[in-house]
């Protein structure tokens, strides 16, 4: 079956930007569009308004770029996360704003949540390996949630946290893929309440506590009092 190709419209990179991010940010917008299996460094070049010599000067190619997208991505979503983190009481509260940090990561950028959705499942060695450094630090930081929660007390002391982190992670994915592909209308905010009380509860936590609505409503950048002990 031949799938349709959708058209690229071409974004003028925004103004004090650097040459390299609009060259990663068309490269977003072509392969969500077109797959990166079915696309072109001169479709890259097109969508950042740049000659095709020009996205050579800063990356190899289109696994550079593809590598390089997911790499600085989830650097950065990590930057973003720890202190964040940091703010919040090991345990269950500790790893709800973990859950959140993720689906709101997704939710803010669904080209680049596409992307990310189909390429961190990559089979080809060289980008695999490539993206395997940035998607390892992301589990890392998975695992010293629930390490933390667990040495607070909050956690089951027998928690296999790499079984755990599996079971979270995947959770986790699969509802971004889902809402991705349109599975589902709803926004991956809404989500984290169940999800986080059915994770919580799995690890051991005396209860996942749910939001407050208002804390869903603005974006879930409110912050929520931590629970005496």
């Amino acid at each position: 079956m031949t799938v349709a190709r959708r058209k690229i419209v071409r974004k003028t990179p925004l103004p004090g930007s650097s040459k390299p991010e609009a060259i990663l940010g068309a490269a977003a917008r072509v392969f969500a569009a077109k797959g990166y299996h079915g696309s072109l460094i001169a479709d890259v070049a097109r969508a950042a308004g740049v000659a095709v010599g020009t996205v050579y000067l800063y990356f190899e190619g289109k696994e550079d770029l593809l590598v390089t997208l997911v790499r600085r991505s989830l650097e950065a979503y990590l930057e973003e996360c720890r202190p964040l983190l940091a703010t919040e009481a090991a345990g269950s509260a500790r790893l709800r704003r973990l859950m959140q940090l993720h689906l709101v990561f997704y939710e803010r950028d669904p080209v680049l949540a596409k992307v990310l959705q189909v390429h961190l499942r990559e089979v080809e060695p060289s980008i695999r390996e490539g993206i395997r450094p940035a998607l390892r630090a992301v589990f890392d930081g998975m695992e010293e949630v629930l390490r933390s929660g667990i040495a607070a007390g909050d956690f089951d002391r027998g928690l296999d946290v790499k079984l755990a982190r599996k079971f979270l992670f995947g959770g986790l994915d699969a509802v971004v893929t889902s809402w991705v592909l349109r599975e589902s209308g709803r926004p991956l905010r809404a989500l984290l309440d169940p999800l986080h009380q059915m994770a919580a509860r799995s690890f051991g936590a005396a209860n996942g506590d749910a939001a407050d609505s208002s804390e869903i409503a603005s974006g879930g950048n409110g912050r929520r009092a931590r629970r005496g002990r």
